[in-house]
């Protein structure tokens, strides 16, 4: 890579462009953003400074993307219309090629452009819909995980565009099966594509760095603090994520706001007391997780509403988790492409398993306490739709996202996967009592009745069969009443009978509360 260096015309100091195909750069000095004019730079203004997001990545740093080393040049940071911040780096090439390693909620998104020969024929970004198939290229299809708007909020560093904070960054994200990703960028004259991998810091050969933290906002550590709005001690366990704080002693709602903690408004709705303290970390499915946030959900249905509660749980090695109770049921949630999910009619297919769809309905926020990586707020809707195949479910999320302070409007997709944990489970992770334990049948709850009592059948009648002949055989003729036959077979035959009956009734309450709306 070519190596040019100027003076900053801003402030004079020198700048420098070590990608040929960077078309502007971030003075580290003045904090300038100068673009590439025809023979001299021209200043953009004053770029605001990066949120402290914790990226374990930094600029300089070197990786290997299918077998081609890169070096991370850039760094751009953009604000979700949900209020979430997400991080992209550009990644420069030897040979002047390059591409985005975007990175949000703990994973990460490499992708290089792609040239088509008409790309105004993409699709435009009014008509794709969370869940529609693009055909891009070759292989499978994509599916839509996202599209909207957002806003470019800070930068650092080269760029290949002339930044402008002015204007929305207008976008769709979509994934694939084999963990493919891409990004339509809309914010040229013809749609740009970008197309490559969900992937690991590991297998881009990437050992991970804490940032200089003095080139970044500070935020508030980990530490009590006080609440804006009643002043009752607060601790935040995950600054560097969190977007909202709801205060657990006055529900008053806060957010970060260039690492202060501002208070917004009352959050609405009923209180409702979480069974696992906030704070309390535990041992949880082989790892250390934190529960952070809580939120209670509801549907209604047929005029009588429905509610759940969901834990938001987080922990340095897998990120963010969800622990769902519906009335002493636990579901262990965490998430999952878009792209790896089929449907077919009222199915889903996920991981080689298929899922029937149980219940498809509005779910409402109701209450909620406690930091969320999203700007959470009570009223808060999205089309639910949950797929079972016991004792596991699919659950796809879709959601409209409006807030132009926060970077215009996207409507998003979200699916994830659950698998029924008992309730023994999460009282010894967490060291909580938790009483009742459960009632009612729930849509993922696995059906008690184990079918190897219907194999084993067969073989205690042939057991029973030798058991008579041999007793036939060594005792006199006319001694032995073959009543005690019938009577041991019939036993043995009613044990699976009975089984199955009460199988076919655990069903039979599993879907009687079943219920799905047409969209």
């Amino acid at each position: 890579m070519k190596r040019i260096e100027a003076p900053c015309p801003s402030c004079g100091a020198p700048v420098v462009f070590t990608a040929s195909v960077s078309l502007a750069t971030v003075c580290e000095h003045c904090g300038s953003a100068v673009a590439r004019a025809d023979r001299k730079l021209e200043d953009l203004g004053k770029v605001a400074a990066l949120v402290e997001t914790a990226s374990p990545l930094a600029l300089g740093l070197e990786g290997v993307y299918r077998g081609k080393s890169f070096v991370l040049v850039g760094r751009v940071q953009y604000r979700h219309a949900s209020g979430a911040v997400w991080d992209e780096w550009y990644a420069a090439f030897p040979n002047d090629r390059w591409g985005w390693l975007a990175e949000a909620q703990g994973r990460y998104m490499f992708t290089v452009n792609r040239q088509f020969k008409d790309s105004a024929q993409m699709p435009a970004l009014e008509s794709l819909r969370p869940g529609a198939e693009v055909k891009l290229d070759d292989g499978p299809p994509f599916v839509v995980n996202e599209a909207g708007e957002a806003r470019l909020i800070a930068a650092r560093g080269e760029l290949p565009f002339r930044p402008d904070f002015s204007r929305p960054h207008r976008y769709a994200d979509l994934s694939s099966v084999g963990q493919r990703f891409a990004t339509l960028d809309y914010n040229g004259t013809s749609p740009a594509v970008f197309i490559g991998d969900m992937t690991t810091l590991a297998q881009l050969n990437i050992s991970p760095v804490v940032e200089d933290e003095s080139q970044l906002v500070k935020v508030i550590g980990a530490l009590p603090i006080a609440c804006p709005k009643c002043g009752g001690a607060l601790e935040i366990h995950v600054p560097e994520r969190a977007e909202r704080v709801v205060c657990p002693y006055c529900q008053g709602m806060s957010d970060f706001h260039e690492g202060n903690l501002v208070y917004l408004a009352p959050s609405d709705g009923a209180k409702a007391t979480p069974l696992i303290p906030l704070g309390r970390t535990g041992k949880f499915r082989g790892a250390d997780q934190m529960v952070i946030g809580f939120m209670q959900r509801s549907v209604r249905i047929e005029g009588t509403e429905f509610f759940w509660t969901e834990y938001l749980l987080h922990s340095e090695s897998l990120g963010f988790r969800w622990l769902v109770n519906d009335a002493g049921h636990w579901t262990y949630v965490d998430p999952v492409s878009p792209g790896e999910v089929r449907r077919s009619g009222n199915g889903t297919s996920y991981a080689g398993r298929t899922y029937r769809l149980f219940q498809r309905c509005p779910a409402s926020v109701r209450y909620v306490i406690g930091e969320f990586f999203w700007k959470v707020v009570v009223g808060e809707q999205a089309m639910v739709s949950d797929y079972i195949a016991p004792p596991e479910s699919l659950s796809q999320e879709v959601a409209l996202f409006s807030d132009q302070s926060a970077g215009g409007s996207a409507a998003e997709v979200t699916y994830s996967h659950g698998v029924y944990v008992p309730h023994t489970e999460v009282a010894q992770a967490f060291g909580v009592r938790l009483w009742p334990p459960s009632w009612g049948v729930k849509p993922n709850q696995p059906n008690p009745v184990d079918k190897r009592i219907y194999a084993l059948c067969p073989v205690f009648v042939v057991l029973l069969l030798l058991l008579n002949g041999a007793i036939q055989f060594l005792r006199p003729a006319g001694t032995v009443d073959g009543l005690w036959l019938v009577w041991m077979l019939v036993g043995i035959v009613g044990v699976p009978l009975a089984a199955f009956l009460y199988q076919n009734s655990f069903e039979t309450k599993r879907w009687q509360d079943s219920h799905i709306e047409r969209v």
